[in-house]
């Protein structure tokens, strides 16, 4: 895969960002009642009507003692929920959409060995300034770091296992907090809306955060192939003890051609006297 190709995919991952914008122009706006319904969110549309539905005796019930603030407190809470959870799974449609392309694009295979061993990852800096004292700094060019070691794992990772998580259905509130009163459901609703954004930017920041961590760990991956090519690291070691029969749980259990697998040796960094002719330190003879 080219350079270009997975900066492509990065773009058009991020691009994925933009559609509260793209999706929510044309049907999303601040709720008036001047402004039909088609102008708002479908599910956003459903949370104005619930409270309509329901019916309170206001004085058993004492409505007069529900205080502004509490319903305030639980329309925002809620439509950060109903938000977040909507945003999330219009996400999660959008990246099933470009699932071949993904598994492609981010393929982890090329950085198992032996079929149980995840490659290690290397960070990279560049032009480093670094204030120790008032009299004392440094400045480093180019700084590779090992940033996450060489790992057993069950099976080869996927970019689903970096950008899908489960996001917990909302929890509807309690009938007591509903609005009851024209003042009480222009504040529910002027609160809904902004959990509802503040929902949305969540899901997009957790999107965000998770795409980051699978680009950092891809590239990291590539550049610990190309430095273990160019003789900078070393290759960590992985080894295998095989058992015929294995008695376990005070003999309880029976495994049968066991085989325990362990990383005996990390990567490391080598000396520039074992590194390729074709990179070298500026100014270096070696």
């Amino acid at each position: 895969m080219s350079s270009r190709k997975f900066n492509q995919i990065i773009v058009r991952l991020f691009v994925i960002l933009l559609l509260p914008a793209n999706l929510v122009a044309a049907d999303e706006g601040k709720f008036t009642p001047e402004k039909q319904t088609k102008e708002i969110p479908e599910r956003l549309q459903e949370l104005y009507g619930i409270t309509e539905d329901v019916d309170y005796d206001k004085d058993e019930q004492g409505v007069k003692q529900i205080r502004l603030q509490t319903l305030k407190q639980a329309a925002f809470s809620w439509g950060v929920q109903e938000g977040l959870y909507w945003r999330y799974n219009k996400v999660v449609e959008s990246l099933d959409k470009q699932s071949l392309e993904l598994h492609t694009v981010f393929s982890f295979n090329k950085f198992i060995v032996d079929g149980k061993m995840l490659l290690p990852s290397i960070i990279k800096a560049e032009r480093i300034f670094e204030q120790t004292t008032e009299d004392t700094a440094r400045t480093v060019n180019v700084s590779f770091t090992l940033d996450k070691p060489a790992r057993l794992v069950p099976q080869t990772p996927t970019w689903r296992d970096y950008l899908l998580r489960t996001i917990d259905a909302p929890q509807k509130p309690h009938d007591v907090i509903f609005p009851r009163t024209i003042e009480e459901t222009s504040v529910w609703i002027e609160n809904l809306d902004k959990g509802w954004e503040e929902g949305v930017k969540q899901a997009d920041d957790i999107f965000e955060i998770d795409l980051r961590r699978l680009q950092r760990d891809i590239e990291g991956m590539y550049r610990f192939r190309k430095l273990l090519a160019m003789g900078v690291v070393t290759m960590p070691k992985i080894s295998s003890s095989k058992y015929s029969v294995v008695k376990l749980d005070n003999g309880r259990t029976l495994n049968l051609n066991d085989v325990v697998y362990s990383i005996t040796t990390q990567s490391d960094f080598e000396t520039t006297e074992k590194w390729e002719p074709f990179f070298r330190l500026s100014g270096s003879g070696k």
